[in-house]
């Protein structure tokens, strides 16, 4: 969707001009330089106050899948998209079945595991459960010994952005 902003800026280099009108022909002269000069910062205006828009009607939007409203300036046109989340594929790890065990750890990987589940603003049974279930579903960047699968978890970046 394409947005041509240059009526609403031809508007107000339209106001001006009509005002320096009434001004003595030096004023006028003066004032027809600057209705040419602020056309620029109309314009950067105009886009700043559609992105506003945008970032609000984004925030309001309805719906469980996320979605957001963008704009951009291309040439001297705002366009604007609406941009989806794509829908997440059914894991056959993210069933609500759950099941009970018991996990034997030293105390050193205890209190370590509690400082990042911590960290993350989760409980330690719902961060083991994310490491757990990220380990399983990415075999390949998990594979080989904890001080590998630790470096691998720290650099890794999920989510949508």
């Amino acid at each position: 969707m394409c947005m041509d902003i240059t009526p609403y800026v031809e508007q107000i280099t339209s106001a001006m001009t009509a005002t320096a009108a009434a001004l003595p022909e030096p004023d006028q002269q003066l004032a027809a330089r600057l209705t040419t000069a602020i056309e620029p910062s109309a314009r950067l205006a105009f886009m700043e106050a559609m992105s506003t828009a945008a970032a609000e009607i984004s925030a309001a939007l309805p719906g469980a899948q996320p979605a957001q409203v963008n704009a951009h300036l291309v040439g001297r046109d705002i366009t604007f998209d609406v941009v989806t989340a794509p829908p997440t594929p059914a894991s056959p790890l993210d069933d609500d079945n759950s099941a009970r065990i018991t996990l034997r750890l030293p105390e050193t990987v205890k209190a370590e595991a509690e400082r990042c589940a911590a960290a993350s603003g989760q409980s330690l049974n719902t961060w083991l459960v994310a490491t757990v279930r990220a380990a399983a579903s990415d075999r390949a960047a998990f594979s080989g010994p904890a001080a590998s699968f630790a470096s691998n978890w720290t650099s890794r970046v999920n989510g949508w952005i």
